[in-house]
């Protein structure tokens, strides 16, 4: 079963099914993009998906002004799914101005519901030679201040932080491990510079330290993963720190 006409928009399109148990999308708004790209081009996929994660921030803004501020960071987290959904078609050289706007977005969107939830998650930046990588420390639930073991998630080519959170810091959260997310070099959210393995060294040394003052990681627990566009989740990449 197929919802988008075209098959790379399908592909990438239906990322955000996969984040609906962890309450990044709703299937019928899935469907309602689909049904407004029609047998559309990139530009028209871009903008459906733009329009619809716009809808959903407007919703979370009057939310908040009711005081509705849990339905207000559920609308936030969906309109950040929709935000980078419109991103994919988009890459390649030159950068399209469309993808580093969305791209802002999305940050925004989601940083902003992170920062409604009940232990408030701020974000943090790793330093990485002459500049820092975007990153993103979310704790176990329940055990938001206690030392427990960690997995540190990088993701591929076109796939963000956000992807990362719904993919799998929600369900490492809900069973008890704290997660570090983070950019590599010359992703959607950072600069370029040399790979990612050195990248992966770094983010290592950082969490393992101290990921959030209130929060700590067990270095003799500390495990790596990565989400990547050509294998999708290649699961664990290293044994211990």
């Amino acid at each position: 079963m197929t919802l988008f006409a075209d098959k790379l928009h399908d592909t990438f399109g239906t990322w955000p099914l996969g984040y609906i148990p962890a309450g990044g999308a709703d299937y019928g708004e899935v469907r309602a993009v689909a049904t407004a790209i029609g047998d559309g081009d990139d530009g028209r996929y871009h903008a459906a998906w733009v329009a619809a994660a716009t809808r959903l921030h407007d919703e979370a803004e009057t939310a908040l002004v009711r005081g509705h501020v849990g339905s207000a960071r559920d609308l936030l987290l969906r309109a950040s799914v929709f935000y980078g959904a419109s991103l994919h078609p988009l890459y390649g050289a030159p950068v399209d101005p469309r993808l580093l706007a969305a791209a802002r977005q999305q940050r925004t969107a989601f940083a902003r519901a992170l920062a409604l939830g009940r232990h408030p998650i701020a974000p943090l930046r790793i330093p990485f030679e002459a500049f820092e990588l975007p990153a993103c420390f979310i704790p176990a639930r329940g055990h938001e201040t206690e030392t427990r073991p960690l997995i540190i998630l990088t993701n591929g080519y076109d796939a963000t932080i956000p992807d990362l959170y719904f993919a799998a810091a929600v369900a490492a959260s809900r069973r008890g491990y704290h997660s570090l997310l983070f950019d590599g070099p010359g992703q959607t959210c950072s600069r370029p510079a040399p790979a990612r393995s050195s990248t992966r060294c770094a983010a290592r040394k950082r969490c393992c330290a101290s990921p959030q003052p209130k929060a700590r990681a067990s270095t003799a627990r500390c495990r790596t993963a990565r989400w990547s566009i050509a294998a999708r989740w290649t699961g664990w990449m290293s044994s211990s720190a």
